[in-house]
């Protein structure tokens, strides 16, 4: 695996400003997002010495004067992350030119959708995604500023994470709404593993979530309407698919060819985090222990899937791109990538982990004879270990 796909893996997307003197010089449509790659390689620069003395206590600070919206919409405050964007659109197919057919003829941005898309994944289910962040330290700010006072080393527990939480491997997208939604539900607490057990247990109707925003529609009733004919909204039963396709192995364990959601606050891989009685609320009582655990699972997940998905963007615009299925004509990526993706993680297959996935690709390539390509399936195996 090359070494900026490496360095890509560990890029702070929330640093951007820092390397990139004009964030708004970056526009694009869906054919450039493989391009803007190619621009943010050429002006990727070593920043950790931003992080240095980075003090936990200084955080909203820091957000202020240096810090982009991780949202990938198009309007996110002024702020949106283009490359972001790119990474959407290249790994899962998440449609971002708002010149796009199917946008046009189904009303998305005429009718108050402009921050969401159907991307080419999921234009069969027409279901609306948009941008998310998984490990959020605002999720468990108070507890984990108290376990930060308590030592040296605690500290430098956090301010780990606190480095690796705006790497790739701690974005994803969800049905349009959930973000908010998360973050609101006392059951959630805007918790990952809290998330994935609401969408493992519960459908989310999308027209029971609308805002009005920008819509031109004169009434809610009028935007669930159309909402309830044009799109819909997330069922249960794509769970095992949903894990797969956006490559949260890390946040499930595999049990009678059923993914089970795993507490990320306890050690045990085998604790199925919907049959907890905690409130995901973590008690001064058992906090050093607890966040101690959330922030070692936490750490582990975003860095073995930033590196995972570094090698996914390596494989998707590196190779040649070549005619492989008509309603991916305009998804311009590799039709390795495309063959993996239909083949290995648009499946409801229950796998064991990363490098049991990674094997699973692996028997696809070899019928190719493609060395390269197992070359690299190599590498991102050995950097996923435990």
């Amino acid at each position: 695996m090359s070494e900026k796909y490496i360095k890509l893996a560990k890029f702070d997307f929330k640093c951007l400003e820092q390397c990139i003197k004009n964030i708004n010089k970056y526009e694009y449509e869906d054919t450039d997002a493989i391009g803007l790659m190619g621009k943010l390689f050429d002006d990727i620069r070593d920043n950790e010495e931003f992080f240095d003395d980075f003090d936990y206590d200084k955080w909203d600070d820091w957000k202020k004067k240096k810090g982009i919206h991780l949202d990938d919409s198009n309007n996110a405050r002024g702020k949106s992350n283009p490359f972001v964007r790119g990474i959407y659109y290249i790994l899962w197919g998440k449609r971002i030119s708002l010149g796009n057919s199917l946008e046009k003829d189904i009303g998305v941005y005429e009718n108050g959708w402009g921050r969401f898309s159907i991307g080419f994944l999921f234009a069969e289910e027409r279901l609306l995604l948009g941008g998310d962040t998984m490990n959020t330290i605002a999720s468990y700010q108070r507890n984990i500023k108290y376990f930060k006072d308590t030592s040296e080393e605690n500290k430098d527990k956090v301010d780990e994470l606190c480095r690796i939480a705006h790497q790739m491997g701690n974005f994803v997208l969800v049905p349009a709404y959930f973000n908010r939604f998360r973050g609101f539900d006392k059951d959630i607490n805007d918790c990952m593993d809290g998330s994935l057990c609401y969408l493992k247990k519960n459908n989310f109707e999308l027209e029971e979530r609308l805002q009005l925003g920008n819509s031109k529609k004169s009434s809610k009733e009028e935007k669930k309407a159309f909402a309830t004919e044009h799109f819909t909204g997330w069922e249960r039963e794509s769970f095992n698919k949903y894990i797969n396709i956006f490559f949260l192995w890390d946040y499930v364990y595999a049990k009678e060819n059923e993914y089970y959601v795993r507490n990320l606050k306890l050690d045990n891989k085998g604790e199925d985090r919907s049959k907890s009685n905690d409130d995901n609320k973590l008690q001064y009582k058992v906090i050093n222990e607890n966040v101690d655990i959330y922030i070692k699972n936490a750490t582990t997940a975003i860095s073995r899937r930033s590196k995972f998905m570094a090698a996914m963007l390596m494989l998707a615009v590196e190779f040649k791109e070549e005619s492989y299925k008509e309603e991916w004509t305009d998804w311009h990526v590799s039709s390795i990538y495309k063959e993996i993706v239909e083949k290995v993680f648009l499946k409801d297959t229950v796998y064991e982990d990363f490098n049991s996935v990674i094997n699973e690709v692996k028997k696809i390539i070899q019928d190719k004879q493609y060395e390269e390509v197992i070359k690299i399936l190599d590498t991102v195996s050995s950097k996923c270990e435990n």
